[in-house]
């Protein structure tokens, strides 16, 4: 424990507490540890269903994905569609108050009012979702201070081989990450099915 503590791997926030990850032990796990998560069956059922009623229109897939989304993981979710201008869809919010870090009235405005900030939420889309793939920024590797405190995890998906938006996740950073991870590539995979159908 002293060593991963003399790493910078864990800290201990004050003399009667246990050791907890810090940003850059999370990021080591996240790099070198954590092993890519298939969805389970059920999981795999929540969205075929949600997403089984989606005709073609690009509105209901958002708003259904965003539901699934939503209902998988429990912190804010979002979606964004990237087209001349981006547009961010967000729900969850009340899947953050479950969160024992969001006890914190101050801190818990802070973050949803950052939330509610379309023009921040599209700019995120657009810094974290150019490399494909799952984008995962813990704590203060964001670029963005108003969730600096929060880790942020994103995926492109692409309509007719162009990118056409994001789906994203906001929560705190002991968040599951293999899990929201799989569930986003998953997702963005299947939104891509629909937008090509």
């Amino acid at each position: 424990m002293a060593d991963l503590e003399e790493l910078g791997f864990i800290i201990q926030p004050h003399t009667s507490a246990g050791r907890i990850p810090t940003d850059l032990g999370y990021r080591f796990y996240v790099d070198h540890l954590m092993k890519s998560r298939q969805l389970t069956i059920k999981e795999e059922e929540v969205v075929r269903e949600g997403l089984s009623t989606v005709k073609i229109d690009i509105e209901e897939a958002m708003h259904q994905t965003l539901k699934v989304l939503s209902h998988l993981v429990e912190y804010a979710s979002l979606v964004a569609t990237i087209d001349n201008k981006t547009r961010v869809y967000s729900s969850g919010f009340a899947n953050m108050l479950k969160q024992p870090e969001f006890c914190d009235i101050n801190y818990t405005r802070q973050v949803m009012e950052t939330l509610e900030k379309e023009d921040l939420m599209a700019e995120m889309f657009k810094e974290y979702t150019t490399t494909g793939g799952v984008t995962i920024r813990i704590g203060s590797e964001n670029s963005f201070k108003e969730v600096k405190h929060c880790s942020v995890v994103m995926s492109s998906y692409e309509a007719k081989n162009v990118a056409a938006g994001g789906l994203g996740v906001i929560g705190p950073t002991r968040m599951g990450y293999a899990k929201t991870a799989g569930i986003l590539e998953y997702l963005s995979r299947r939104l891509e099915n629909l937008l090509e159908g």
